[in-house]
């Protein structure tokens, strides 16, 4: 996957874990697109069955930190400069 290539120093930002969420975020954009990108991703599989969004956003941090990778991962696919009209 080109984003996790191009990406790999946002990826070791994150420990092992938060970083699986990460790639698990990822693949469900490849499957569905941008929709899957919302916190409410994380009452599906496998984000479930990791314990949901309360055990999640503890690999993060928290919920702040969890919400800010949300939003840095949609930035890094779909960059400002690129998205502008």
């Amino acid at each position: 996957m080109a984003f996790r290539n191009r990406e790999q120093a946002f990826l070791r930002r994150y420990s092992g874990d938060a970083r699986q969420v990460i790639l698990g975020l990822l693949e469900k954009y490849r499957a569905s697109g941008v929709k899957e990108l919302q916190p409410k991703v994380f009452s599906i599989s496998p984000f479930r069955e990791w314990g949901g969004a309360f055990r999640i956003q503890n690999w993060f941090g928290g919920a702040e930190r969890l919400a800010r990778a949300l939003e840095e991962i949609q930035e890094r696919i779909y960059p400002k400069e690129e998205v502008a009209v």
